[in-house]
Order: C-alpha cells, then sequence, then structure tokens
C-alpha cells in the first residue's frame, strides 16, 4: 500500500512520464533545437554566398547597360557691369547661387524611387549615378556616368539647371598607363552620414576651384586623377532615420 502511494504521488507529480524519460525528453528538445538553429545558420549562410554570387555576376552586366556622358560649359562670363571685375561680395553671392543651382539638380536626383524588395537585396541595385572629374593629360574632364534609362532624365536635369550646357555621348575614357602605378581611397565623414561637411551658405570660397587647383597639380609626371561621388536615392528608412536626427538636434 505505501509502495502504491509512493507511486502515485510521482505520476501525479509528472504526468508525462517518470523522471528518466522527462530528461530524456528535454535531450531531445535541446537537441532539436540545436538542429533547427543550426540549419537556419546555414540558410542564412547559403543565402548570403548566392548573394555574393549575383553581385559579383551582375556587376558585369550592369556596367554594360550604362553610358558615359561628358558635360562640357562655356567658360565664366564676366559682369558687364563692372568693367568685367567682379567685387569679392559679389562673386560669393554668385558662387552660392551657382552652388544653389547644383543643389536643385540632385534633389531631383534624389526624388528618384530607390530600388528595394528581396530580389534587389539578392542581386543588388543599380540605380546610382556617378559624378566624375577627371584629370588626364594636362586637361580637366567633367563625365556623369549613369544607367542608360536614366540618361533621359539626366540630360534634362542638366540643361534645366545649366542651359548652355553640351552634352555629348561617349565611349567610356581610360586613365591607366602601362606599367603605371594605381592608388586609391575613399572619402568619409567623421560624423554622422547625414550631416554634411559643410554647407555652401557658410563657405567663403568656390569649393570647386580649390578642389580644381589641388588636382591640377597632378599632371606632373604623366599623371592623371579621378575623383568620384557616386550617388543614389535613399531609401524612406534612411530619410526617416536623418529627419529623426534633425528634429532631436532642431537645426
Amino acid at each position: 500500500m505505501l509502495t502504491f502511494l509512493f507511486q502515485l504521488s510521482v505520476y501525479q507529480s509528472n504526468p508525462y512520464g517518470v523522471y528518466e524519460d522527462s530528461a530524456s525528453g528535454v535531450d531531445n528538445t535541446f537537441i532539436a533545437l540545436l538542429i533547427i538553429l543550426g540549419a537556419i545558420t546555414v540558410f542564412i549562410a547559403i543565402l548570403y554566398i548566392i548573394r555574393s554570387i549575383l553581385h559579383s555576376k551582375n556587376s558585369l552586366e550592369k556596367s554594360l547597360d550604362r553610358v558615359v556622358l561628358q558635360i562640357m560649359v562655356p567658360k565664366e562670363r564676366r559682369s558687364e557691369g563692372q568693367g568685367g571685375q567682379l567685387g569679392a561680395e559679389d562673386r560669393l553671392e554668385q558662387v552660392r547661387e551657382e552652388i544653389g543651382i547644383t543643389e536643385t539638380f540632385f534633389s531631383a536626383i534624389a526624388a528618384l524611387k530607390a530600388q528595394k524588395g528581396f530580389s534587389r537585396w539578392l542581386s543588388g541595385r543599380d540605380d546610382h549615378a556617378s559624378f566624375e572629374i577627371v584629370v588626364h593629360d594636362g586637361l580637366i574632364y567633367f563625365y556623369i556616368d549613369t544607367p542608360k534609362r536614366f540618361e533621359g532624365f539626366i540630360e534634362q536635369q542638366v540643361h534645366a539647371q545649366y542651359p548652355n550646357a553640351q552634352i555629348e555621348q561617349m565611349i567610356d575614357y581610360n586613365v591607366f598607363r602601362e606599367n603605371s602605378k594605381i592608388a586609391a581611397c575613399y572619402l568619409s565623414g567623421s560624423s554622422h552620414k547625414s550631416y554634411p561637411f559643410r554647407t555652401y551658405k557658410k563657405m567663403d570660397s568656390d569649393p570647386l576651384s580649390g578642389l580644381l587647383n589641388a588636382v591640377a597639380k597632378v599632371q606632373e609626371n604623366n599623371s592623371s586623377a579621378i575623383i568620384q561621388f557616386v550617388v543614389r536615392s535613399a531609401k524612406k528608412k534612411w530619410r526617416r532615420k536623418t529627419v529623426k536626427l534633425v528634429r532631436e538636434e532642431k537645426v
């Protein structure tokens, strides 16, 4: 009778079986959980491997579906009202106006719908445009590298902001020479990417002139240089983070 009562108390406190069976069940559950986690990890790893392969494979195909536009603008016209000379304040105001026009141009590009979705994450985006300053053979050139489907849009925006600009489609340029040495670097900000380096409203000189004066010295020893700005429309998630940051800073 005592034995019966003892067995009954064990059954009530552990209705799924005796203690030895319970421990075995926990072990089996733990092993099954590890198998599931391992399978998920392997799946994610395979997915990223496929993504890397597709990015490498599609990069060449996407590069062939682009066009290079050479942008040529007329020389700066001097002010007729001041005998061909501009004062420092007038020149600075003119620079700010010109940069403001360029801001409108890039705002139009930023307004394009950004590519998104799983297929784009897997195969890679191809909606970026590259604005390039090239120093080669002692001359400075301006190019825009863009997908062919954006060619008409880019040309319209350039002519809208710079009516006197000339646009010429050309074969991609080549600044590399046989047995030459190549050096490259990326420029990034020390602050959050939402912050600009400096707005044109706070500049006291033409930023492009300083840049061109520096790269003009590259022509020594038959050297060449390329400054490349790669831009594309940001997703709404990035925009929301930037808006939140601006509101927090109360800029």
